[in-house]
């Protein structure tokens, strides 16, 4: 015991718990402030983020056919906002947009019609554009819901596939993005990284110094010495 507690004051320096610190907060701004301050990062993907927060607490992590036809009704009043923007949008006139529909089906070969995309999205990025579009995969992600769902079954392991499986008998759809749960599994590996990383600085300095003093092969020469 007596060498034990000799040990942990070699580990517990106040020099190795100052270079820990340091490593940490170094591997904390290199690897993992990203995925906390960043997140949602760009777009599409803000506007994905977006619109789970306002339609998870309304109608859960799944829905069901008549809450789907709610959130239909949302986009189609969306749309009708988009089409009044259009249509009272002089650049729009020029370039031969009308219509959301007709943005959304623009001609790539056409440059003013490439321009006006552009000047919607990029340049003068309003939201209402970008949240219909995210709106647009949750509404083809429930229409191929019951194909995604299938497919996850056939190309998953024994414990997800049970689970596909049920929530396809149960009906329960998935009508939402995977993005928070790709950044949890991103944030949880890279801590992991972290804590791995920390323990082999932390506990290194006790091997490094007793193989440079040759210490083990004094060890392993005595019976005690052996069994620790």
């Amino acid at each position: 015991m007596q060498l034990f507690w000799m040990e942990m004051k070699k580990i517990f320096s106040w020099k190795m718990m100052i270079l820990l610190a340091f490593v940490n907060v170094v591997l904390y701004f290199l690897l993992f402030n990203f995925h906390i301050e960043h997140f949602p990062n760009g777009r599409p993907g803000r506007d994905d983020f977006a619109i789970e927060q306002k339609f998870i607490p309304k109608y859960g992590a799944n829905i069901d056919r008549k809450e789907y036809e709610d959130f239909v009704k949302e986009y189609n009043q969306k749309v009708q906002q988009a089409n009044t923007y259009l249509k009272n949008d002089p650049q729009a006139a020029y370039a031969g947009i009308t219509s959301y529909e007709s943005l959304r089906q623009w001609d790539h070969n056409d440059q003013k019609q490439n321009n006006y995309n552009d000047l919607i999205f990029f340049k003068r990025s309003i939201d209402e554009f970008w949240e219909l579009q995210a709106i647009e995969g949750n509404i083809n992600q429930y229409k191929n819901r019951i194909e995604g769902l299938k497919t996850e079954i056939r190309y998953s392991a024994n414990g997800q596939k049970n689970h596909f499986q049920r929530m396809l008998s149960e009906k329960k759809y998935s009508f939402y993005t995977d993005m928070v749960l790709r950044n949890f599994n991103e944030v949880k590996t890279i801590l992991a990284s972290i804590i791995f990383i920390s323990v082999a600085i932390f506990i290194s300095p006790l091997f490094l110094r007793d193989r440079l003093k040759e210490l083990e092969t004094l060890q392993y020469s005595s019976k005690k010495g052996r069994r620790v």
